[in-house]
């Protein structure tokens, strides 16, 4: 996992090599602050792209053994870090990792990024493939957990997190981490005073880890939430999603940080909800024709709303099954509509292994010729 300290974010990777320009930095916090830059930012993704060609042997040559920043620079872009904010020990339990039958690990009180899944503990490595079985072993009980890396995984590369991440909102995490979908839609049924026990307990650990962060000097906040309207519909939202967007946003507020969410999947359903929520930023913001959501809707429900959208270039446009006069008329397209609105381009959800490089690029060459009439 390539892993970046919040210093290297705001210091080396994203400053442009011109300095009569604002660097890439400065235009991401300067439509942060609701302020026009000199040009619209674009600040995305390469993790996936990157590890793919390298796993695959085909990373072109002029890529081959330079720094990734370099790749970034190279290509007129910024990099979108994702960095996690701190690890937790798991006080009375043993962790024991499996693989192939066979133990790898076995610790006690082990500390790790996050739970159930230790995504970038260094046991799950994304070279290679592998079945992985984590056992939690507690004085109440094991929990297990399954992580498969298949081969096609691996030339794809890795998951990372978002910006200075949080993890998931406490809904989320039992949604997608803990039960997974449908066996949480039936635990909600069958034992809802235990769930709303846990979402207690869970919110009390985010709330004091968020009171935290009073010393960290930096303007952004993310949780990982991988917000989709299908299962997070509108009445989720309603009772379990915006009156936790809106206690961490008085925490962070009152540190003068922004809040943001992870939020890739089909909006459509929920884009009143996340208009009406406490949340500064929408980030990973995934429009037609990948997802249902229309980019118009969007910008009307939340830049409409005082938010900043994160993202807005489906990468299935990267595609090769995207053509080139296809490709150009949603740029054109995009740029018009972004005119004037609090937007951060990048490639959401990121920059994909089957994606093209040069129209990656491209972009940042159109932003480049239309300059301050679409910041």
């Amino acid at each position: 996992m390539v892993k970046y300290s919040l210093s290297e974010f705001a210091n080396n990777v994203m400053p442009m090599s011109q300095p009569s320009k604002m660097s890439m930095y400065d235009r991401t916090e300067t439509v942060l602050r609701g302020e026009r830059p000199d040009q619209i930012p674009f600040v995305t993704r390469l993790d996936t792209w990157i590890n793919n060609r390298i796993n695959t042997g085909t990373m072109p040559e002029c890529y081959q053994g330079i720094p990734q920043y370099d790749i970034y620079r190279d290509l007129g872009i910024g990099i979108e870090v994702y960095s996690q904010l701190f690890e937790i020990r798991l006080n009375g339990v043993e962790m024991v990792f499996h693989r192939n039958d066979e133990m790898v690990l076995h610790e006690h009180d082990p500390v790790v990024d996050d739970f159930p899944a230790p995504w970038a503990h260094p046991m799950l490595p994304i070279t290679e493939p592998h079945d992985t079985h984590i056992e939690f072993i507690t004085s109440v009980g094991t929990l297990s957990t399954d992580i498969r890396m298949t081969q096609g995984l691996v030339e794809e590369g890795e998951y990372g997190f978002v910006l200075p991440d949080m993890g998931r909102n406490s809904f989320q995490k039992l949604l997608l981490d803990m039960f997974g979908e449908v066996p949480f839609f039936y635990a909600m049924a069958d034992m809802p005073e235990a769930i709303d026990r846990l979402l207690i307990l869970l919110d009390e650990c985010l709330e004091e880890a968020l009171r935290r962060l009073t010393e960290l000097d930096y303007p952004l906040i993310t949780f990982g939430d991988n917000l989709d309207g299908f299962m997070t519909n509108p009445r989720y939202m309603k009772r379990y999603i915006l009156p936790r967007y809106e206690k961490y946003a008085d925490i962070l507020h009152s540190q003068n940080k922004l809040l943001s969410a992870h939020v890739d999947g089909d909006l459509s359903r929920i884009l009143k909800e996340l208009g009406a929520s406490k949340l500064d930023v929408v980030e990973s913001f995934t429009p037609a024709p990948q997802t249902k959501c229309d980019l118009n809707d969007a910008l009307e429900h939340l830049c409409g709303n005082n938010q900043t959208i994160w993202g807005a270039i489906p990468s299935v446009i990267l595609e090769e099954t995207t053509t080139d006069s296809r490709f150009e008329a949603y740029m054109e397209n995009l740029f018009s509509a972004v005119s004037g609105k609090s937007v951060i381009l990048g490639v959401a959800d990121l920059v994909m292994g089957n994606n093209s490089i040069s129209r990656v690029r491209q972009i940042a060459e159109m932003i480049e010729a239309h300059g301050e009439s679409i910041s």
